[in-house]
């Protein structure tokens, strides 16, 4: 069961996914919902039907690891914009201490429900918060995008 302090990690291996998966295209809906000890990914871009991909516990561990290799390589990075975004919710939900329960991506931003101090908790983020999130932690790390 992923738990608050992993969700940078696993956000971006999903993001690079459906970057890879989406190619240059962008998704029009991605629900990302936890089930158990696992997490479902739904996704649907407006020239497709609705795909999905569950990740059991060894899945997640794989992702964890996968992310961990995105942030040592310089290499290409797909198109899209998924990778960062979902990096920069993670990083958000770790730093709080947030479990994530689901986060729903509209074209008009991402809505996240989770638990904080075992109270329901619901955010809504509008791209350009998440933009000036990710850029703040740039700066701090001293990269460029």
């Amino acid at each position: 069961m992923l738990r608050p302090g992993e969700y940078a990690d696993v956000l971006r291996a999903i993001g690079w996914t459906l970057d890879r998966r989406l190619a240059e295209g962008e998704a029009a809906h991605v629900e990302i919902v936890v089930r158990g000890s696992g997490i479902v990914v739904c996704w649907q871009s407006s020239a497709s039907p609705v795909e999905r991909q569950a990740y059991g516990v060894a899945d997640l561990e794989m992702l964890c690891e996968r992310a961990r290799a995105l942030r040592d390589t310089t290499g290409t990075r797909p198109a899209g914009g998924q990778t960062e975004l979902l990096r920069t919710i993670g990083q958000h939900l770790d730093e709080y201490g947030i479990t994530l329960e689901r986060l729903l991506r509209a074209p008009e931003g991402h809505r996240l429900t989770g638990v904080l101090n075992w109270r329901s908790l619901g955010h809504w983020y509008a791209p350009d918060d998440v933009r000036e999130m990710s850029e703040a932690r740039r700066r701090l790390r001293g990269t460029q995008a």
